[in-house]
């Protein structure tokens, strides 16, 4: 819609619960989410396993690796 990159009118830094609900086609998925100064965030993996990609952690280059 063009503005859900803007940073949003709450400041906080705080973490917590999150409301937001993941449906895929339709089907609710679990994921957890939580709210961060007005912007919600989902755990990558609860992403990956509902919209059905990998997702793994190289711990000796300390990155993060995202394949179909």
């Amino acid at each position: 819609m063009g503005g859900e990159l803007l940073p949003g009118e709450d400041k906080s830094t705080a973490a917590v619960p999150s409301q937001w609900l993941l449906y895929v086609n339709g089907t609710l998925q679990p994921c957890a989410a939580v709210n961060v100064g007005g912007s919600n965030f989902f755990k990558l993996r609860d992403l990956a396993d509902a919209l059905g990609f990998r997702v793994d952690y190289d711990a000796e280059t300390r990155t993060v690796i995202i394949e179909p």
